[in-house]
């Protein structure tokens, strides 16, 4: 006679349950994509990894969203990337990005947990090609750190350093201008309403009023904004001259088409630091100025 065993169906349900285990492949623990250089830089300090910092355009950049699909997304390349290196992905709708010089879209620039930078390249349109480029990463820091170009600065490239506007202007003259402005800021502002914060910044100061609007001294004008919207880092503000810009969900609204106006729009990071504005022209970020922490009032 055949017999046939039955487990009780507790034992039945571990036994399947540890078979799953055993026959289960291992999961590939998922890429860790920070989105702060900041943040990426603290982290590679750390633990002693390079920094990878990839600079994308998804939505309109062809060579970016075929670059992730074929080459980014291959289990070996993140397997590398993940136990390598520190990565941040940035894209062309985040501020941050404006703060580096890079060679287009798609880029990864490659930087020492110290801050300094060690390379950039273009993404490759293969995986052969792009762990190539990796595998110049993967050797001891202090010899990376030796072949890194002395002039390449020790964190990132900052507006104001180049010239080109007068807004950009960190001369002395400006510093000053700056300083008397902000002291004009904080009476002119009381018709507003009180002021709450002064972002101080060569040539002028922005003040955040109590009722959550926004306005800018600079050489003896006074503009109004508004804060339209707003993240853990940044605020986000347009010219209040009552036109609407409802409808445009960019980062940085319509880029002075509209109710941007001749001044355009601004990003504020809260606790001080790089300050963004919107060109209208390339519809991406670009570095203003560096902005003082607040000051409360």
């Amino acid at each position: 006679m055949h017999r046939t065993h039955r487990f009780p169906a507790p034992i039945a349900t571990l036994i399947l349950v540890l078979a799953g285990i055993v026959l289960a492949p291992a999961a590939a623990s998922a890429q860790v994509w920070l989105n702060s250089y900041d943040e990426g830089l603290a982290a590679a300090r750390e633990s002693g990894r390079p920094l990878v910092l990839f600079i994308t355009a998804p939505g309109w950049c062809e060579p970016c969203e075929r670059f992730e699909a074929e080459v980014l997304s291959d289990d070996l390349v993140g397997d590398i990337l993940r136990k390598e290196f520190v990565t941040v992905r940035l894209t062309d709708r985040d501020p941050e990005h404006a703060r580096f010089e890079f060679p287009g879209y798609p880029s990864f620039l490659v930087f020492h947990p110290t801050g300094r930078r060690l390379g950039a390249f273009h993404a490759p349109d293969t995986i052969r090609e792009f762990r190539a480029e990796l595998d110049r990463y993967q050797r001891p820091l202090a010899e990376l750190l030796a072949e890194a170009d002395p002039s390449e600065e020790a964190d990132t490239v900052e507006a104001g350093d180049s010239g080109g506007g007068s807004d950009r202007e960190v001369a002395g003259g400006t510093e000053a201008a700056g300083a008397a402005d902000a002291g004009a800021a904080t009476a002119g502002t009381t018709a507003a309403g009180a002021a709450a914060a002064a972002y101080r910044y060569p040539g002028g100061v922005f003040v955040r009023l109590q009722d959550g609007s926004w306005v800018r001294e600079t050489a003896g004008e006074r503009t109004l904004f508004t804060e339209y919207r707003e993240d853990d880092r940044y605020a986000y503000l347009k010219p209040s001259d009552g036109e609407d810009a409802d409808g445009d969900d960019r980062a940085g609204g319509d880029g002075g088409g509209g109710a941007g106006g001749a001044e355009g729009f601004f990003a504020i990071p809260k606790d001080g630091g790089q300050a963004f504005r919107w060109d209208s022209e390339r519809e991406a970020w670009e570095s203003a100025w560096r902005v003082t922490a607040p000051e409360e009032r």
